[in-house]
C-alpha cells in the first residue's frame, strides 16, 4: 500500500512538472501521436480549420516517414536529420499538375510539424522540437516573405463579360445558381471555403453575414435589392431551407471544393481564360477598390486581421499607376536643362 501510495505521489509531482521532466513517457507512434496532438489542439481552443490542416500535413509526413525513415516511426526518433531529410522532400516534390511546392506551401507543412512537435514536447514525448533546431526566425521569414509579381489575369473586362453571360442557357438548371454564386464570388472576394461554407441562415431579409474562417472578422453588409431578389429566388427555385448550403451540388448537398473548381474554369473558358480560379476574383476585385478606398477599409472589408496580409497580398497597385506617382513627382521638380550645366 505505501508502494502503491509513494508511485501515485511521483507520478502526479512529475505530472504536474512535464516541462521539467520531459523525458518520463514511453514510445508512441506518429499517428497515436498525431491523435494525442489533434486532442490536445481541440482542448487549446484551436479552431477547426486549423487542426484540420494540420492533420491533413502530419498525416502526409507520416506516410514519408514510414517509407524513408521505419515502420512503425516512433515520435522519440524523429530528430533534426529526419526532418532535414523531409524538407528535402517537400522541396523535390512535384504535385499532380507537374509543379513543385511554392516557398510558403513547404513551410505551412513545417508549420505543422512544428506545432506538432511542441505538443509532443509539452507533453514529455521529445526532449526538444528538432523543427526549431534546423528552422530559425529568420529561415522561415526568408521563405515566406515574397511579395506576389504576377496581376491577377482577371480584368474588370474580363469580369463583366462573365457576369453578362446567359447563365440559363449555358448552364440549364443550374445555370441560377451559377449566376448568384459568381456576383457573390465578385462582390465579396470569399475564399472557396468560405463561399461553400454560406448558408440561408445567413441571409436575413437584405442583410448577410459572411463568415470567415482562420478566426478573421465577419463582414455583415446590406445587400441592394437586385442581388437580395436573386439570392432569394435561387431559394425558391432549388426550394432550400434555411440550414441548407447556399450553393448547392447536382445531389443537393454542399457544393465541394472540386465542383467549385469545375464551375469556376468552366466559365472561365468561355470569356478566354481557361485557367481561371475563385482567388482571382478575390485578387481583382480588392485590387480595383483599393484604387479608392484606404487599405484599412479594404483589410477590414475581406476581415483580415493582419494588414501586412492584406497589403502583400490584395491591395496591389499595377505598373500603370506606379508610373502616374513618377510623373507626379516629376512635374512637382524643375525640368532638367543641360544646356545651363557649368563647363
Amino acid at each position: 500500500m505505501a508502494e502503491d501510495f509513494y508511485e501515485a505521489q511521483m507520478d502526479a509531482f512529475l505530472f504536474s512538472n512535464r516541462k521539467r521532466y520531459r523525458n518520463v513517457k514511453g514510445p508512441i507512434t506518429l499517428h497515436e501521436g498525431i491523435s494525442v496532438a489533434v486532442s490536445e489542439w481541440a482542448g487549446q481552443g484551436k479552431s477547426s480549420f486549423t487542426i484540420k490542416t494540420y492533420q491533413r500535413h502530419l498525416m502526409q509526413f507520416a506516410k514519408f516517414a514510414h517509407k524513408a525513415i521505419e515502420h512503425p516511426a516512433y515520435v522519440s526518433r524523429i530528430d533534426r536529420f529526419c526532418v532535414a531529410k523531409y524538407r528535402t522532400f517537400l522541396y523535390k516534390r512535384v504535385t499532380k499538375k507537374g509543379k513543385r511546392l511554392s516557398g510558403r506551401s513547404i513551410q505551412l507543412h513545417l508549420d505543422s510539424l512544428r506545432a506538432f512537435f511542441k505538443v509532443m514536447k509539452d507533453l514529455g514525448y521529445v526532449p526538444t522540437n528538432p523543427v526549431e533546431e534546423i528552422e530559425s526566425k529568420e529561415y522561415r521569414r526568408a521563405r515566406v516573405a515574397t511579395n506576389p509579381t504576377d496581376e491577377s489575369p482577371l480584368t474588370m473586362d474580363k469580369l463583366i463579360a462573365l457576369l453578362t453571360l446567359d447563365f440559363r442557357a449555358i448552364g440549364g438548371y443550374w445555370g441560377l445558381r451559377d449566376k448568384a454564386l459568381f456576383y457573390v464570388l465578385a462582390l465579396f472576394g470569399l475564399r472557396e471555403s468560405e463561399l461553400r461554407k454560406l448558408k440561408w441562415s445567413h441571409l436575413q431579409e437584405d442583410i448577410l453575414i459572411l463568415p470567415r474562417c482562420k478566426r478573421n472578422s465577419e463582414g455583415v453588409y446590406q445587400v441592394r435589392p437586385d442581388l437580395r431578389d436573386l439570392l432569394y429566388k435561387v431559394r425558391e427555385v432549388y426550394g432550400l431551407r434555411g440550414d441548407d448550403p447556399m450553393f448547392i451540388s447536382q445531389n443537393r448537398s454542399q457544393l465541394s471544393k472540386t465542383g467549385l473548381q469545375k464551375r469556376v474554369k468552366k466559365y472561365g473558358k468561355m470569356i478566354g481564360l481557361p485557367n481561371l480560379c475563385a482567388t482571382h476574383f478575390r485578387t481583382r476585385v480588392l485590387s480595383e477598390v483599393s484604387r479608392e478606398h484606404d487599405p484599412i477599409t479594404v483589410q477590414n472589408y475581406i476581415g483580415h486581421k493582419s494588414p501586412d496580409t492584406a497589403n502583400r497580398w490584395y491591395i496591389k497597385r499595377p505598373k500603370r499607376e506606379l508610373q502616374r506617382v513618377y510623373e507626379a513627382i516629376s512635374d512637382m521638380l524643375p525640368p532638367i536643362r543641360l544646356d545651363s550645366d557649368p563647363v
